[in-house]
């Protein structure tokens, strides 16, 4: 961080829509007003326009020792590059610059890009944290946003606090093509375990009820973000962009225990989340795509004590059931955790009667942590683009696109790279490409 400057960490921007942003930033305590300057250039003259700060926030305990500041620019036309720039106390150098492109026009059938991954551990023990797949990102100048899967950090805070997790929101921000990255990228983020309470937490567990409380309220302060649909329970949200429904679930924060035998009787959304996702389903059912992002892999075979959806087959099924029963048939599903990337074309994940329900899945991970591979198998699994167990590596993502033909018909195109070490180069690993409206034809 520049020393002249009175931000810790930040600006980052996210909630996203074709009228409106969401800019948040750490400043110094000793900052007693904030603005954002939002123009249509870099220089903020051509249509420039100021949005004073809703709020800067303080820790009213003096613990966490800085304030976040939240501008929620509004009234911005669809489709639109916009520049920004923090005002701290009338000092427009005080903050580093920010930029972002409004989604296009809702409910127009418009074409868009977004990548796609998780799973952030850095390396520190092998050399320092690597920034080759963040650059490779943010070298994509044609995508609308990030969507980041989950384990944005590692720090596995167990605390009944909030300050630690503010503080590792700061670190993570001030990495080497981090901040650089969400500084010009929005993004949508649920979080999973580490970057929750800890390795395969499971936030309905009671003796978590205090804690998760705090992770959850420390995502709402400092993450910019979707209104949440529940104003206690995890961090849950749902949004639009064009003619497609987000559905950003939350696999954590009502997650009973994966121990002891069977599945039956276990959660992972926990009973009003479930309720709300069957709803938000239902709502998108005549839109050109649901996305449906969950930060644990789905395909797997049931499997007691498993910490991801094998583990809670009974409800996978439950929910597979209710896309049968009222034939929902544009779902497609994003996925990380596991530290690999893998395409179902739908044909594995099915798990309603006779095997039905079945979607596409796009694992999608890992930026930096060690290759690991769960669930499985994909329909699109290894180099070879056949049935296998996922490729598992660090510095990869995906990226999604959403287009329309000459008939105004919608695709989808799914692509998982991975950034080489120490290269500018990009290798291309899976590819998959099916119709929006109905994603699988197994169904």
């Amino acid at each position: 961080m520049a020393s002249n400057l009175r931000t810790q960490a930040g600006p980052w921007c996210g909630g996203l829509t074709d009228t409106s942003v969401q800019i948040r930033a750490s400043v110094l305590r000793s900052v007693a007003s904030a603005r954002a300057i939002v123009a249509e250039d870099a220089n903020l003259t051509v249509n420039r326009r100021e949005f004073p700060a809703v709020s800067l926030w303080s820790d009213p305990e003096r613990k966490y020792r800085h304030r976040i500041a939240t501008v929620n620019p509004q009234g911005l036309s669809p489709g639109t590059d916009y520049f920004f720039r923090l005002e701290l106390d009338g000092d427009t150098s005080k903050a580093l610059p920010g930029r972002f492109r409004t989604a296009p026009a809702l409910n127009s059938a418009s074409g868009f890009k977004f990548a796609l991954s998780g799973c952030a551990r850095p390396r520190f023990f092998l050399g320092g944290v690597r920034p080759e797949a963040y650059k490779a990102i943010a070298a994509m100048r044609d995508l609308l946003f990030f969507f980041h899967l989950g384990d944005f950090h590692y720090q596995n805070i167990e605390d009944e606090a909030i300050e630690p997790r503010l503080e590792a929101y700061d670190e993570t921000l001030r990495r080497d093509g981090v901040g650089a990255l969400f500084r010009d990228l929005p993004l949508a983020y649920c979080w999973d375990d580490h970057d929750f309470l800890g390795n395969n937490a499971a936030g309905g567990d009671p003796a978590h009820a205090v804690k998760r409380r705090f992770a959850r309220d420390a995502y709402d302060i400092y993450v910019p973000h979707y209104p949440l649909a529940s104003s206690t329970e995890g961090i849950y949200q749902s949004f639009q962009i064009g003619r497609v429904l987000f559905i950003l679930a939350d696999s954590r924060y009502a997650k009973s225990p994966s121990g002891g035998s069977g599945t039956s009787g276990k959660t992972v959304l926990g009973v009003n989340q479930k309720a709300w996702l069957k709803g938000e389903l239902l709502r998108g059912r005549d839109l050109d795509l649901i996305v449906w992002a969950s930060s644990i892999p789905w395909v797997g075979a049931d499997e007691a004590g498993e910490d991801f959806w094998a583990g809670y087959a009974t409800e996978r099924a439950e929910l597979c059931q209710h896309l049968v029963d009222h034939q929902i048939r544009n779902v497609c599903m994003i996925s990380a955790d596991a530290h690999m990337v893998a395409i179902d074309d739908g044909s594995h994940s099915g798990y309603a009667r006779d095997g039905r329900g079945g979607f596409p899945v796009f694992q999608a991970a890992a930026l930096e942590s060690a290759e690991s591979e769960k669930g499985g198998p994909y329909a699109i699994g290894n180099e070879h683009g056949t049935v296998g167990p996922g490729i598992a590596g660090r510095r990869q993502f995906g990226v999604f696109e959403v287009s329309y033909d000459a008939t105004g018909s919608p695709r989808v195109k799914w692509t998982g790279f991975r950034a080489e070490e120490d290269s500018d180069t990009v290798t291309t690993l899976l590819q998959h490409e099916f119709p929006a409206r109905q994603t699988f034809a197994g169904f």
